[in-house]
C-alpha cells in the first residue's frame, strides 16, 4: 500500500502502527499541509487480506 501511495505522491512517509491499530496512517505531505491517510485492512475468515480502505482521516 505505501509503494501505492509513493506513486500517487512522491511526499509520501509512513509512520510507526501500534497494536489494535486495524491499519496503517501514511503521511502526505501537500505545499503547506500534511493529510493523513489510513488504511484499514479487512480480513475474511482465512485470515486473508480481502480488502483496503483508503481515506483521508478527519480530525
Amino acid at each position: 500500500m505505501f509503494k501505492l501511495m509513493q506513486n500517487m505522491f512522491e511526499s509520501a512517509y509512513t509512520v510507526q502502527c501500534y497494536p489494535g491499530d486495524d491499519g496503517i496512517d501514511i503521511y502526505v505531505r501537500e505545499k503547506e499541509k500534511t493529510i493523513v491517510y489510513q488504511c484499514k485492512y479487512f480480513v475474511d475468515s482465512k485470515k486473508a487480506i480481502s480488502s483496503c480502505l483508503l481515506a483521508p482521516r478527519r480530525n
